[in-house]
């Protein structure tokens, strides 16, 4: 039978009115092109999607670590039903969603250097303000998985631009320790050595009259 898919997000109970457009049009959408594209069969052309019970489990899965990496960590499938047209040749799968409160930064992000040697800075653009007033997630924000990897190259490409070309960095989330639905990110940099030019020297052919 072919698939025709389609998402009912809100309370398992009392969904209020509203609370679709708040959660936002990125989630439905991107919920909807995870939860189809696994059923299309190329053998049976690119406009006909089939029903496979074990594909279908897989793709809830995905809908959760979706939410989880949007920081949504209490979301779970409430339930989900299969409805037949009259007919009988399609059907379209109705998945209820508990997608729970958020999880959000409880203060700004913190910059921990790993180095046995002081970092070398002379414009001083290298301290934790002036790296953590160029990231993306801030206190108060959504704890994002995409932003936090973006973070880490913006922390990683600022220590390549000041002589650090080797630098490392990793991230450590906090979400026991402190309030629920609150979290801390600690930024660790590994920068390496420090890198200067050394003497250059330009060889090859020279333009001669």
């Amino acid at each position: 039978a072919a698939l025709n898919l389609k998402l009912s997000i809100g309370e398992e109970e009392e969904r209020e009115v509203g609370k679709m457009a708040r959660i936002g049009y990125w989630l439905i959408n991107t919920i909807t092109r995870i939860a189809t594209l696994t059923f299309v069969n190329p053998e049976l052309g690119s406009n006909r999607t089939y029903f496979h019970n074990e594909i279908f489990k897989e793709d809830l899965k995905r809908i959760i670590a979706l939410y989880q990496q949007e920081g949504y960590f209490d979301a779970r499938i409430v339930r989900y039903r299969a409805d037949f047209t009259p007919d009988r040749k399609k059907m379209a799968l109705t998945i209820i969603i508990y997608e729970g409160r958020p999880t959000i930064l409880a203060k700004d992000p913190t910059i921990k250097i790993n180095s046995s040697l002081p970092v070398i800075d002379p414009k001083g653009e290298l301290t934790d303000k002036q790296i953590i007033a160029q990231l993306i997630t801030q206190k108060a924000d959504r704890l994002v998985q995409e932003n936090m990897d973006a973070a880490k190259s913006t922390i990683q490409k600022i220590f390549n631009q000041h002589g650090y070309p080797s630098a490392d960095v990793t991230a450590t989330v906090d979400t026991a320790s402190g309030e629920p639905y609150k979290a801390t990110i600690e930024y660790q940099i590994i920068p390496g050595r420090y890198t200067v030019f050394g003497k250059t020297v330009l060889s090859g052919n020279f333009y001669k009259k």
